[in-house]
C-alpha cells in the first residue's frame, strides 16, 4: 500500500474485545479485594496497640474504599476504551463504503463516456 496506511477494522474490533473481557476479569478481582480488604480487620493484629488507639483500622478502610473504587474506575476506562475502539472501526467501514460507492460511480460515468464516443 503506498504512502498511506491502513486500518484494519477487525483488528480494531478483537482488541475491543480484549479489553472487554480483561475490565471483566478485573471487575472479578476487584470484587474479590473488596471483600477481602474491607472485611473485619483485627486491629491487634494488623496494626498492634498502638493502631488501636491512632485509628488505623478507620485509615485502612478508608484507603481500602478508595483502592477499591481507582480499580472499578480501571474497569470503567477499559470498556470505554473498548467501545471507543468499535466506534472507530464502525466509522472506517462506513468511509471505506462511501469511498467505495464514489469510485464505483466514477466508473459508471467513465464507462457510459466511453459507450457515448464509440
Amino acid at each position: 500500500m503506498g504512502d498511506g496506511f491502513e486500518v484494519r477494522c477487525v483488528d480494531l474490533t478483537d482488541l475491543a474485545a480484549q479489553l472487554d473481557k480483561r475490565a471483566g476479569v478485573l471487575a472479578g478481582q476487584v470484587d474479590d479485594f473488596a471483600a477481602g480488604a474491607t472485611g473485619r480487620v483485627e486491629t491487634f493484629d494488623a496494626f498492634g496497640v498502638l493502631g488501636a488507639c491512632r485509628g488505623a483500622a478507620g485509615q485502612y478502610h478508608s484507603l481500602a474504599a478508595r483502592t477499591e473504587q481507582a480499580l472499578r474506575h480501571a474497569g470503567d476506562v477499559l470498556r470505554a476504551d473498548a467501545t471507543t475502539l468499535r466506534t472507530t472501526a464502525s466509522t472506517y467501514r462506513r468511509a471505506d463504503a462511501v469511498s467505495a460507492d464514489a469510485f464505483e460511480q466514477i466508473g459508471e460515468q467513465q464507462q457510459t463516456t466511453c459507450e457515448d464516443q464509440a
